[in-house]
């Protein structure tokens, strides 16, 4: 079969994300359009028409280096449930005619982030994606936070940072299954903002869709779970409700001591926290 690799980089250890795109169109009027908009996102592209030459391809990519993959539903079908297993393929897009029928097939695979039917939809959620990736939004929370010089500007900074997340969101809801992981820890990161900007209330609005997506889509004793128990139990203790923060860090406190080895510093930390608690009851 015929295949087709275009590189957009002379040098590829320049970059560390690259796309992979395997359509047996990709390289249509339509598609060669959209891979000039995706080169402004991340220059290194490459595209085939043919599974196995993208197969052969995909195993040499080096170690520490990540690739994005978009992929047509039919050949997503056939090269998706490898890719999940590779760890350098750190995201997969979906470009189809008929979304319905390739969510069905493609909603276990993790990696799946969005089924998409439109290039400009893809387009749009792949640059919002590159945005998010790789950072740990708590993290990133309280970086923002550490920057600012007075209140002021950490409160600006905060509302600048719940802006980013939610319309972050709006693109995932559009594109994403309901129950996705992915938007479980997008609505417990803005909880994360607004408990951190003392709105409480919102905060826990916010927990409370992530711990409901997370119960669908993760085993039962998955860390994640015990993290947003965690944070819920966090705000009702600033609301000085402390039988109700006792009840959800003790939730989390049981999830943790079943997933994580005993030392584990997030088990050290619980018990402290829930000590805390206790003690002033």
């Amino acid at each position: 079969m015929t295949s087709s690799m275009n590189s957009t980089s002379s040098n590829d250890n320049l970059e560390t994300y690259s796309i992979f795109w395997l359509d047996a169109s990709v390289n249509n009027e339509e598609n060669i359009t959209a891979q000039k908009k995706l080169r402004s996102i991340i220059n290194q592209l490459r595209t085939f028409v043919d599974p196995e030459d993208f197969l052969d391809h995909v195993c040499y990519i080096q170690q520490g280096d990540l690739t994005i993959l978009i992929v047509s539903g039919q050949m997503g079908r056939i090269v998706v449930p490898e890719m999940q297993k590779l760890a350098q393929v750190s995201s997969i897009y979906v470009y189809c005619f008929d979304k319905e029928a390739n969510l069905q097939w493609s909603q276990p695979y993790k990696k799946v982030k969005a089924v998409c039917t439109k290039l400009d939809e893809l387009i749009d959620i792949i640059r919002v994606d590159q945005k998010n990736r790789g950072r740990n939004e708590e993290a990133l929370a309280m970086d923002i936070l550490d920057r600012s010089s007075t209140e002021l500007n950490e409160e600006k900074k905060y509302f600048e940072a719940l802006d980013f997340y939610e319309k972050s969101l709006a693109i995932h809801e559009k594109h994403l299954p309901p129950d996705h992981p992915d938007l479980g820890g997008s609505y417990n990161n803005i909880g994360v903002v607004h408990r951190r900007l003392g709105h409480y209330d919102l905060a826990l609005d916010h927990y409370n869709r992530s711990l409901k997506i997370k119960l669908k889509s993760l085993p039962g004793q998955h860390p994640d779970i015990a993290m947003t128990y965690l944070n819920m139990g966090v705000v009702y203790a600033y609301k000085n409700e402390l039988e109700q923060a006792l009840i959800y860090m003790k939730r989390a406190q049981t999830i943790y001591e079943v997933a994580l080895p005993f030392n584990h510093p997030d088990i050290v930390k619980i018990k402290d926290d829930v000590n805390r608690v206790e003690d002033n009851f």
